[in-house]
Formats: structure tokens, sequence, C-alpha cells
């Protein structure tokens, strides 16, 4: 089979799998997100690959994870849609919109494939922290039981959020496909799969497929202003971009990490944080849900499946952030909860005599929530300790505002429109409900709304505005005066029913989109969670971390504005779109001027978008070397460039050896090309990047004597001395390959490895060799 044909085929089972799984839960999905538009078929392939990965890591526990388990875990969640088809009477076939499956399809297909090809073209499992990923995601598929073990701390399981990979490594079993190849079409699906959950969320908030493509285009596919910036410095100043192009947009803010989905599947380290991103889509999708539910229904699990499904799922996806990336579950519980709130609120009616009512609906609802997601996951949440926060501290240093906007900029440019639609004064001077007795005669308070009510307030707001910004950056706290003013308009917006309409469920949940992506941002310019990182890298990860969430919420939150605006602008009407746009209500009293200027925001929001789509175009084409070279999908075939008898070796040991026996390799330095054997076999080392396991297990004196210990194993001429400590760690094979003759020369150290009497060869290739200790 040709090289090419080979890959179709590995293309095509990794896509009948994700077909299958979706398959096998969809009944569930359509029961649990019954009350939206597209009943979450766009979430079925997450859905299904979590159910089949939960059940097989809590099997793995008490059985040993194969194959087996893994289909046996399938068949557990085909029965239990069965049992849903025959109980609640759901069918697929007369319960789904054909053209609604047909548009999702068609979106996961496009962005899939078009995520392959990228990745035939910078298929190396090589650079920044790829190598990490392929040697956990390895030592999975080769751990019999869970947890699974550290493949560069021997001896020892593994002290880091490691559920994503679980998953990863579950879909390579399941399908067969080696996981040099599997690596390369996991980044592929996920991207797909990301891109297609976004799509349903803005179809689900709106029925309309434009919402969703804008939706799927914000959250996966766009990039930030610095593409943009280094193609005009290129162009004015003649320089090249490189390679390397991608790598800026993802290092604005000094010492800190921005990364965005884009940036991250085209860098395609596997990381935690990139795996979350689809349980973060589906958590939001099930907010919605909740929030769609809880607005019509007073919750009871006792209601019929779909309370008990849809809570279920929740629980199951908010304790998966846990064991997959810890830091995202308190955003996301608090993203449901707040779903909770404003569904129940909307419900009973505004009366102080129905405060213990609503407690009385929500806290039962909220604690069995937290009580379910962490019991869910207790194997992991019992024994992980993952891995290293230790509590919050003050920032000593902050964001720029030209740096956040660097980031967010085209964001905040259509959600500061939103919510500047109805400022703090008109809410205060036109809101009867609020004036009360007290003031609902005053002619003092008729004065003040007499006077906000004349267009002057407009100017008066600006003005005000203004000074406050000329103030916050001369004091250098802008971006917090800037996100605590949105903080402040989001929330009159959103306590401003009247101004909703009837889809006050889809704006509500906007609006908590929004106040929750300024509220984080706001977070990481007071605080940074204590993770040990040194100075000034003190923050990096909070940064690093948080601001996905932040991304995500406003790219969702930015479409459905984008989408209402575009709508508005296409009815025959003069009135100004509820929220964007209204800001221009105070100095333009006429038809044509109100049309002027929303003309002129559609062309600023155009430019912004146009500006922010440099990215990915020039990033992929830059990054795959304009599509040069001959296309693949093997991720580790660049080792064959590198070393060929490294390369023939970790073959022969992936061929040859099975279970997870220690093996011992020269100690390298992190992000390096070192660790290549355990990395690329999943066989446990000694010590793998030191700078990694500190920062995972925080106990510097331990990883420094592995680091000794195994360093004199190579270099000691003291036959007695190497095994003493060869047992010390349980070391079955010993490998002497490029690097360790690069650092240790043919003959010293390494001589003592060809008494036949205490090692024993195993395989030869050249000048690469593996021992045995007998």
């Amino acid at each position: 089979m040709s090289l090419m044909a080979g890959n179709i085929v590995n293309i095509i089972v990794w896509w009948v799998v994700l077909d299958l799984l979706a398959l096998a839960s969809l009944p569930i999905v359509l029961l649990a997100f019954r009350n939206l538009p597209d009943r979450g078929y766009s979430t079925s392939r997450v859905v299904g690959i979590l159910l089949v990965s939960y059940l097989s890591w809590i099997l793995s526990h008490v059985l040993q994870y194969t194959w087996a388990v893994i289909l046996l875990s399938v068949f557990i969640v085909t029965f239990a849609s069965i049992v849903i088809v025959v109980k609640s009477g759901i069918n697929p076939l007369r319960n789904l919109d054909a053209s609604v499956v047909l548009r999702t399809e068609v979106v996961f297909a496009v962005c899939f494939l078009m995520f392959v090809i990228i990745r035939m073209y910078t298929p190396d499992i090589n650079g920044a922290e790829k190598l990490m990923d392929f040697a956990f995601i390895n030592a999975i598929l080769r751990s019999g039981t869970m947890p699974p073990f550290d493949p560069w701390f021997a001896g020892e399981t593994m002290n880091y959020y490691y559920f994503g990979y679980f998953i990863i490594a579950t879909l390579i079993k399941l399908s067969g496909i080696s996981s040099n190849i599997a690596y390369n079409l996991t980044v592929a699906s996920f991207f797909a799969l990301a891109a297609t959950t976004s799509y349903g969320i803005g179809y689900n908030l709106t029925k309309s497929a434009r919402c969703g493509i804008l939706s799927a285009f914000f959250v996966c596919v766009i990039g930030n202003f610095i593409g943009f910036k280094q193609f005009i410095e290129a162009f004015l100043y003649g320089g090249v971009l490189d390679a390397a192009y991608y790598w800026a947009g993802s290092r604005v803010i000094p010492n800190t990490i921005n990364e965005f989905p884009f940036f991250s599947f085209l860098h395609a380290d596997m990381h935690a944080h990139v795996v979350s991103i689809l349980l973060e889509l589906v958590l939001i999708m099930l907010a919605l849900s909740i929030l769609v539910n809880l607005g019509r229904h007073v919750f009871s699990l006792e209601d019929g499946g779909e309370n008990i499904v849809r809570f279920a799922l929740t629980a199951l996806f908010l304790g998966a952030l846990i064991p997959t990336n810890t830091w995202d579950f308190p955003t996301y519980f608090i993203l449901v909860v707040a779903s909770m709130v404003l569904g129940i609120g909307h419900r009973l009616p505004s009366s102080v005599s129905r405060i213990s009512e609503f407690a009385k609906q929500l806290i039962p609802y909220v604690l069995l929530l937290l009580l379910v997601s962490l019991v869910l996951y207790l194997p992991y949440n019992l024994g992980a300790g993952s891995y290293s926060e230790r509590g919050m501290a003050i920032v000593s240093e902050r964001t720029y505002l030209h740096h956040y906007l660097a980031i967010y900029g085209m964001f905040l440019f259509i959600i500061s429109s939103y919510v500047c639609g109805r400022s703090v004064f008109t809410y205060f001077a036109n809101a009867p409900h609020l004036q009360g007795p007290l003031l609902g005669g005053s002619p003092v308070f008729t004065r003040i709304r007499g006077f906000f009510n004349k267009r002057t307030y407009s100017m008066a707001a600006v003005i005000v505005l203004i000074v406050i910004l000329i103030f916050a950056v001369y004091t250098g706290v802008a971006l917090i005066v800037l996100l605590a003013l949105l903080i402040i308009l989001a929330a009159v917006k959103l306590l401003d029913l009247r101004t909703f309409g009837d889809d006050v469920l889809s704006e509500q949940f906007i609006l908590v989109l929004i106040l929750l992506g300024c509220a984080i941002s706001l977070f990481c310019e007071l605080f940074y969670i204590k993770d040990g990182m040194p100075m000034p890298y003190d923050r990096m990860n909070t940064i690093f971390k948080l601001y996905i969430h932040v991304w995500l919420f406003f790219s969702i939150a930015s479409a459905l504005i984008m989408h209402k605006f575009l709508n508005a602008l296409q009815t025959q009407g003069v009135q100004i779109p509820d929220g964007t746009g209204r800001i221009f209500r105070g100095i333009c009293e006429d038809t044509q001027n109100i049309r002027f200027h929303r003309y002129v925001w559609l062309a600023v929001a155009c430019m912004l978008i146009a500006a922010c789509s440099f990215y990915p175009v020039t990033a992929v084409y830059t990054r795959t070397g304009a599509f040069g070279g001959a296309p693949d999908l093997d991720g580790t075939a660049y080792i064959k460039r590198l070393s060929e008898d490294d390369y023939h070796m970790i073959s022969w040991i992936n061929e040859n050896i099975a279970g997870h026996p220690v093996i011992l390799e020269r100690l390298g330095a992190d992000f390096e090309w070192s660790s290549i054997i355990s990395a690329n076999t999943g066989l446990p080392t000694v010590m793998g990047w030191p700078g990694h396991e500190v920062h995972w297990r925080q106990d510097q004196n331990k990883v420094s004597a592995r680091m000794v210990d195994s360093e004199k194993i190579y270099s000691t001429a003291d036959t007695g001395t190497a095994l003493e400590l060869l047992r010390k760690y349980n070391v079955s094979y010993v490998y002497v390959g490029s690097l360790e003759i690069a650092r240790y020369g043919v003959g010293g150290g390494l001589g003592k490895f060809y008494n036949g009497s205490y090692f024993n060869l195993v395989y030869r290739n050249h000048s690469a060799a593996l021992y045995e200790v007998t």
C-alpha cells in the first residue's frame, strides 16, 4: 500500500470511529438537549467520546485497560441509548431535522479535512511540549490499570491532570491506528469537533446557520491583531514571514502566554488546555440548555428522563474538567450556576417574598451538581493531588491596555457597542419599576430624568468616560477601569429585561458570557494562582489557562451580536437594533443619520474582523512551508532525518517490548530533543524532563537525586556502582544511542555495558544499542 493510500485509510477509519461513537450516544444527546433547536446533534461526537472514555477509565481501575474494556464501554453507552429510545420514544430519524444534520456534517467535514491537510504538511511530534504530550499518551497506552505510570519518573504514577491524554489514548486503542499517526488525526478531529460544537452554540441561540458559522469562525479560526501587525511590518520594511510567524500571536503580554484556539490547534501541542476546549464548549451548550429549561419549568429529577440525563451529562462534563485541566472547573461551574440563577429568576416573579422559593429551587440543585461532579471522578480527586497550585496572590505586574486590545480588541469593539446600548444613566432615568414610592413623586428625580432624556446625555456620558479613561491611563490601571465599566454596563443591561423582548433567555446568556469574560480578565489583573513559577513568570499560567475562557466567551457573544446587527440591517424599519448601535441614539434623531451610523459601525467591525483574519491564512502558509514537501501523517518520520539509528530502535522497541519495563536513557533538558525513547515508546525512564517534574511534584531534592543518579550510571566506569543504581530504580533496559554517545563518548563509562555478565545486548543497529540488565 502506498504512503498516500495508507493515510487515506487511516483518515477514513478514524472518521468512522468518531461517527460510531456519535451514533452510540445520539439518543442520550437528543434527550438531554431536547429543548434546543438542533437537539444537541452538534455535540454528539464529543459526548460519545467522553462517555466511552469515562466508562473505560472507571473500569480500568478494576480491570485491565484494554481494547475489550473500551468495547464494553461502547456497548454500555449503546445499551443506555437503546433504553432511552424504548422508554422515552426518542427517534433520531423522526426528531432530527435533516437540514440541521447536513449543515453540521458539512462543518465537521470541511474543518476536519482542512486540518488533516495542514497536519500532513506539519506532522512532526517534536518541539515545544509535543514530546511530553506524546510520552503521556504512549505511557497510558502501555498502562495496564489506572492511574497510569509516569514515563518520566519511573516507579511513580502521573502527578498531572492526565484525563485528556486518556481520552486520546482511548480513541487510539479503539481505532487500532498507531499513535504516531493518530496524534495528528487527533489534532485535526479536535479542531473540527470544536468548530462543530461552536457552530451548534450559535445555531441554538438564534436558529440561524449564519450565526452558527460566525460562532465557529470567531471561536476556532480567527486570530488577534498581532498577525496583521507582523504582516504590515514585513510589507513595509521588507521583512520575511517565516515558520516562526505564528508564534508571536500567543506571546503578546510579556512573560505570559495568551493562546487562542486556532494557535493551539495549529501549534498542535495536545496539551491539557487544548483537549479541555471540547469539554468547555459542550458545557456552554449544557448551560444554555439548563437556562432554557429552568426558565420554563421547575427542576426535578422526578419529572422525567430529560432532566436526569441533562443533569448527569452536566455533572459528567463538569467533573471531567478537574482531571483534564483543573483550572477550568471554577469558571464553568460558575457559568452553570449563573444559568440556573437566571433560569429560575426568569420564571419566578421579582418579589422579596419569593427569595425563599428561589433559594429552595437553586441551592439543592447546585449542591447536588457539585457533589455528583466530584464523586464521578473520585479515583482521581482522592489520589492525584493535581498538581501544584497553592492558592492565590496579588499580581506584581499588570497588563498594558494596548496588549489586551491587541488580543481582544475586535471582540471588545463589538461587545462594548452592545453593552453601551443602554447606559447606566438611561436605565435609572427610564426604569419606572426602580423609582418606587420614594422617588416616584420627587420633583428632583423628575428633573434629573428629564435632563438625561435630552440628547445631551450622550455627549455628557462620553466626556465622563473619556476623563475616566485618561485618568486610568495616567495611573496605570486603564485595563482595570475599562473592564470594570464593561462589567457595570453589562450588569445593568442584564437587569433591564424590558429591552430584550421575546428573546430574553438568549440575551441573558450572552450577557452572562460577557460578564464572565470581563470578570476573568479583571481577576487576572488583580490576582494570580500560585503554581511554583518563578518571577517574573508568576502569572504566566494564570493568563495562559484563563484567557482561553475569555476567548470562548467573547467570541460566542460577538457572533450573536454581529448576527443580530446584520438581521436589523436587513429590515426596513428605522429602529436601532436592540443593543448594538443604540449608543448613537442620543446624537441621531433622523432616519438618515441612524442608517449612516449603522453602516459606519458595520464598516469598522468588518475592518477589524478582516485584520484578525490575516493570522490564520498567513500562519498556515508559513507554518506548512507554503505546503511544500511530501504530505504524510507519520509524526515520527522526522526522527529518521535526525538519527536513523534512533528511529529504527524506537520502531523495534514498539514492536517487540510489551508492558512497561523501565528503560534508562540520557538525561536531557526540557523542551529539547531529549527523553526521546520514553516519549516515542511510552516506556518509563528514570528521569525525563526535570523542569516539568519539579513543577508537577514540587520536590526539587527528589528530582535532583534522580538527575545525579542517571548521569552517574552512564559516566561511571565502576560496574558495581552502576548496577546498584540500576536496581534502585528497577531498570530493565539501558539504551545507548546518538544522544548518549554524543555526551559520554564511545568508550569511557559506556564500555561497561559490553560486559555480557551483567548486560545482555538485545538489539543493535550501527551505533545504537539496547542492553538488558541481567
